[in-house]
Order: structure tokens, then sequence, then C-alpha cells
């Protein structure tokens, strides 16, 4: 390959390499964190309906920290039976100061069948 054919493949690896990092969206390095679960319990709106409320806590919460935590929602476990997934979804919050690893809760709509059978709930958080 000639010197000029050598220089112009090069220009355009680079060339595109840029593009490349300009186009493609930064994705932000997640970090699994501890977080612990307090209790679980449920509300009732007469205009908006039933909501589980989970209260948690991450100790080591920094103030302003983005985190996201995926929440699953279990029924009482029953003998011989693995506990019923009521509902899961993501929440996604930061620390507040000053005490950004205080207790937080995130809600979701249940149905009303599902209130007197809150069991438990799994939490899997990753920081931003």
């Amino acid at each position: 390959m000639s010197g000029i054919l050598k220089r112009i493949v090069l220009v355009g690896l680079v060339v595109s390499s840029l593009l490349l990092l300009l186009i493609a969206p930064a994705s932000a390095a997640t970090k699994p964190i501890s977080a612990v679960l307090i209790r679980v319990d449920s509300a009732h709106d007469p205009e908006t309906g039933f909501y589980v409320h989970v209260h948690f806590r991450i100790p080591t919460l920094k103030a302003n920290q983005k985190y996201a935590c995926d929440i699953s929602v279990f029924g009482k476990a029953k003998t011989g039976k693995p506990a019923a997934l009521i509902t899961k979804w993501n929440y996604q919050s930061s620390g507040f100061p000053p005490r950004p690893a205080g207790e937080n809760m995130a809600e979701a709509n249940i149905r009303p069948s599902d209130v007197s059978n809150l069991g438990t709930a799994t939490l899997k958080c990753v920081t931003h």
C-alpha cells in the first residue's frame, strides 16, 4: 500500500471514530449498591386507587448521587407454595442533602384485592 493510501485510510478511521463518539449516547457507568428494606405497606386514595409503598434505605448513598432500583413486591407465601409476584417497577431518584442515606419510599398502583395479601419486596439498586 502506498504512503498516501495509508494516510487516507488512517484519516478515515480517525474521522469515523470521532463521529461515532459524537453520535453514540454516553452511557453512564452503573455500580451495584446495597439497599435495606424497612417495610412494605399500602395506602388508598379515593380518586386514584390503591398503592403499595416500599420503604427502604441506601446506607452508602451520597448527597446528589443518582440511583435506580428494580423493585418487586410479593404476596404472602402460602404453605408449600412460593410467594406470588404482585407488581414490579423501576424507581429512580437521588440522595437529598442533608441526609442522603435517609429513608426513601417508592410507590406503585395495585389492585384492591392485593392489599390484604402484601408480603415482602426485593430491591436491586445501582448508582449512576
